[in-house]
């Protein structure tokens, strides 16, 4: 890419997820030769973006997979002059498909959500199955963001293998402020960020806690995040009796999350499905050892840096949080090996530059 390219990012799911963060990170740190607009209809998604001084256009939120978003995001490619699409999820890909209709564009599309473990009403799974199909198939280039993903995508006949790659989400690691040398012995902390739904398993978490604290009174627990679920999840907290035991600290933005997480001793990540992980791996760059579910990209992620339970277990992951609690040395080896797995394989930049090399062979074909 001799001059600068006009791409466009486009996001349409609601909220501000961990795919959410990954664009924001990749769109911070590309190549000054391309010109980046990122469209997107999450109005968290648009403010840190705006906050981050990148180039935003806010579409309408969408009420049926995109289709709403179809016109308007034509109109922008258009106006803009856009030269290749990224789409950012299933909604993302299908409204892109229709509006790009024509204008003879070029689209990568990277999936953030489908993996063997992601479930849904069936009704609705049929539906973006069936799209995201002909997303994938009319894609230039499908981005998978873990072995896991690729093998759904192509293994259900979902995206073509010679058009489908593995490129991780991207860490970056010059943001993070790293872990207190040595956390408190003697008033551990047990964390866990994400948003309150059911694909984050918060609950799962919250329901390993009474067994954890019968053994340990002088644990406790940070859960970082916001959603719909939060109210039930708190609910929970009370009716099992351990709700003093836990902080529910909320949305935080990203330096005073790391001020949290530096002083945690174990991080958790009861995921029901989970095509990456982002802030587990942003947990293991840190130095922090990790209790994580078998559950999509999950244990790529951890991979020697921690302990994998199977999900919906509550027991089994508290056993593992009490072994790591009762155990310095393996939290100690376990942080070693993690931190040096994230940052050898998940480095931002290293992540950008494959991305990068996409979007030329796209161009040049």
């Amino acid at each position: 890419m001799t001059e600068r390219t006009r791409v466009a990012f486009v996001l349409l799911d609601p909220g501000f997820g961990g795919g959410h963060r990954h664009v924001i990170d990749l769109a911070k740190n590309l190549s000054p030769k391309i010109d980046l607009a990122i469209i997107g209809s999450s109005l968290e998604f648009l403010r840190e973006a705006k906050a981050a001084k990148l180039a935003t256009v806010a579409l309408p939120p969408s009420r049926f997979f995109g289709i709403e978003d179809v016109k308007p995001l034509r109109q922008v490619l258009v106006k803009r002059n856009i030269e290749l699409i990224h789409a950012h999820g299933p909604r993302a890909g299908w409204a892109s498909f229709f509006a790009k209709a024509n204008l003879g564009l070029p689209m990568v599309y990277t999936d953030h959500a489908w993996n063997p473990d992601y479930t849904i009403r069936r009704t609705r799974a049929t539906i973006q199955l069936a799209g995201l199909r002909l997303v994938c198939r009319s894609a230039d280039k499908v981005i998978a963001v873990s072995e896991k993903a690729r093998q759904f995508l192509v293994g259900r006949g979902i995206a073509k293998p010679e058009k489908t790659v593995i490129i991780p989400n991207g860490i970056d690691l010059r943001l993070l402020h790293g872990r207190l040398a040595s956390p408190k012995e003697k008033s551990p902390i047990v964390g866990s960020v994400g948003a309150f739904n059911e694909r984050k398993g918060h609950d799962v978490f919250v329901r390993a806690i009474p067994a954890i604290t019968a053994k340990n009174k002088r644990v406790h627990f940070t859960i970082i995040g916001d959603g719909p679920g939060r109210l039930a999840v708190e609910k929970l907290a009370i009716e099992l009796g351990v709700r003093r035991f836990i902080h529910f600290a909320g949305w935080l933005p990203d330096k005073e999350r790391d001020a949290h997480r530096k002083r945690w001793t174990i991080y958790v990540q009861s995921s029901r499905d989970e095509s990456f992980g982002i802030a587990a791996a942003e947990a293991l760059a840190m130095g922090i050892p990790i209790v994580a579910t078998n559950v999509g990209g999950l244990p790529d992620v951890v991979d020697g840096g921690g302990m994998i339970v199977e999900k919906e277990n509550p027991q089994a992951l508290a056993e593992a949080v009490l072994k790591l609690l009762g155990n310095k040395k393996m939290r100690d080896r376990l942080a070693k090996i993690g931190s040096g797995h994230v940052r050898k394989n998940f480095d931002l930049r290293h992540v950008i530059h494959s991305i990068q090399q996409v979007y030329q062979q796209v161009l040049e074909s």
